[in-house]
């Protein structure tokens, strides 16, 4: 009975494990997701601006508070410059403020790839799970 001990207490380490793993890329998953709808809010936005002028202030609130929780200061800088011309659409001062707002959404697309990858381990079968080697998955967008 002593020498079942052991056993068991591997097996419930290896399940741990796997539960870790598991819950990891999950959370690369649900984060790459997010990040995604964020991507996707900003583009229709943007395309709105420039093509009907019709942006309003609130809807972009909603994505920039979004966007603070998932995304580095290099894309929160950008966003605050697009607020900028957000700000002056409906002047008659700033006549080409919706096609600004669009330039600097196609001009962020670098910096989105950054954030809109997958990168983990990835085994091909369930014997090959400790060697198991990086695949990465780079989604990219054209517009």
């Amino acid at each position: 009975m002593d020498a079942l001990v052991p056993v068991v207490a591997a097996f419930g380490v290896a399940i741990a494990f796997l539960q870790w793993w598991a819950a990891r890329h999950k959370l690369n998953i649900d984060l790459f997701e997010k990040r995604y709808q964020v991507y996707v809010d900003l583009q229709k936005f943007a395309a709105a601006a420039r093509d009907t002028k019709r942006a309003e202030l609130s809807e972009f609130g909603d994505i920039l508070t979004r966007a603070k929780f998932l995304f580095g200061d290099d894309v929160l800088g950008q966003l605050n410059v697009m607020h900028n011309s957000i700000c002056g659409i409906k002047s008659s001062g700033f006549p080409n403020a919706g096609r600004e707002i669009f330039d600097i959404f196609l001009g962020m697309d670098p910096l989105f790839k950054r954030y809109m990858k997958l990168t983990y381990k990835l085994p091909n079968a369930i014997w090959e799970f400790p060697r198991a080697r990086p695949r990465t998955m780079q989604w990219r967008f054209k517009i």
